[in-house]
């Protein structure tokens, strides 16, 4: 179960790890396109690019476990509300 708590902070936090980084570092990245005649249009859309598709490759399996978890909740406590959203009924049981 812990395993599986950490999977979706792990997830979306995997851009900023990589994208996030200082441009000092990824001066190599930056610094062949331009070297080749790139635009700075073209190395903006390179980054937006990566932070996209690795912000995916990470909520994916993030959403899989979630809905995977709801689904383990539901079997083994029937009488839990595991819809989202819940019901307009059961919104003001508290009140």
């Amino acid at each position: 179960m812990a395993a599986i708590t950490v999977r979706a902070p792990a997830g979306s936090s995997a851009p900023n790890g990589d994208v996030a980084r200082p441009p000092r570092n990824r001066t190599r990245e930056i610094g062949i396109p331009k070297a080749v005649g790139a635009r700075k249009s073209d190395i903006v859309l390179q980054f937006l690019t990566e932070a996209v598709v690795l912000t995916v490759i990470g909520g994916i399996p993030a959403l899989i476990t979630g809905w995977m978890i709801s689904f383990i909740a539901r079997l083994v406590f029937p009488s839990l509300p595991t819809a989202f959203p819940p019901s307009p009924a059961s919104r003001y049981r508290w009140a």
